[in-house]
């Protein structure tokens, strides 16, 4: 991905800093063979599918109180485990049950990768399939940002957004130490768990609607940078409409092309991750009123 955006940002960049590089990552679609596994040993590691069954360490998980994900809803095990009740009946006209998030971790020399794992879903179909989206979305971060794992240091954690009857949202942050750059990491994962589909931008925002709110309204919030607002703003409505509408067509998990540009269901509106030159921090996130179709 890092060669395909600094050809899509390098002449955006020189906006405000002419001459100066690009540093994004580079996106590599995994495959099987290539798929990094949970580590068995420090001297050999093996690969292992997830696995919702096998003993293993688990961390307490938060979630955020949002119009999404009524409180009452929610509660937890002995262990801090995150648990929701999903409502709704199944095709029997049984309870759907109650889904519970726990969090696992996948560590190799320098790398350190926090993912979530479902379990105690009624539809242990959909459990199985979202659970090994999960895994697979996490373990392609390390080829999305082009991590050395001799060399590279990448640690990334990640918080629930909606845990609420079908959908499930997290949004993953961390950093990535390479020689003397240190990038700034940010991305999503949100799956419709009724369908067994990941919910993409496309799916919440049109290309012209997401480029008229950034170019000629400006009407968003900036939920975080590491940049000052004003001269992200700046850049971001420097970018053309073709900038926006391939933003729309690649954003996401689950597409046929290579995610480039995140987003995920922010209290109801649409939280778009827009990847941006290093020196505006690598990525600026922008809440936008999600489109009504």
């Amino acid at each position: 991905m890092r060669k395909k955006i600094l050809l899509a940002l390098g002449i955006s960049a020189a906006f405000v800093f002419g001459g100066c590089s690009v540093l994004m990552p580079q996106v590599e679609p995994l495959t099987e063979a290539e798929t990094p596994a949970p580590e068995t040993s420090s001297d050999n590691p093996q690969t292992e599918a997830p696995d919702t069954t096998a003993e293993e360490t688990i961390t307490e998980s938060e979630t955020p109180e949002t119009e999404d994900s009524p409180e009452d809803r929610f509660s937890t095990d002995e262990n801090g485990n995150l648990i929701v009740d999903i409502g709704g009946t199944d095709e029997t006209g049984s309870s759907s049950g109650r889904m519970e998030e726990t969090k696992k971790t996948y560590s190799i020399n320098n790398i350190t990768i926090n993912y979530p794992v479902l379990i105690g879903m009624s539809d242990t179909e959909a459990q199985e399939w979202a659970n090994k989206e999960l895994y697979e979305d996490a373990m392609s971060i390390i080829d999305l940002y082009d991590v050395d794992p001799e060399t590279d240091t990448l640690t990334v954690d990640y918080e629930v957004s909606v845990i609420y009857r079908s959908e499930f949202s997290l949004v993953y942050s961390g950093t990535l130490e390479q020689g003397s750059n240190t990038i700034s990491i940010r991305l999503s994962d949100d799956l419709d768990l009724s369908q067994m589909e990941h919910i993409r931008l496309a799916d919440r925002l049109s290309a012209s609607k997401l480029a008229s709110t950034i170019l000629e309204d400006g009407d968003y919030t900036v939920l975080s940078s590491n940049f000052d607002e004003e001269t992200l703003r700046s850049y971001l409505a420097s970018q053309s409409e073709d900038f926006y509408t391939s933003l729309i067509q690649t954003a996401d998990f689950g597409g046929a092309e290579e995610p480039v540009g995140f987003s995920y269901n922010y209290m109801g509106n649409v939280a778009v991750i827009i990847p941006v030159p290093h020196m505006f921090g690598d990525y600026a996130e922008i809440s936008i009123v999600q489109q009504t179709k």
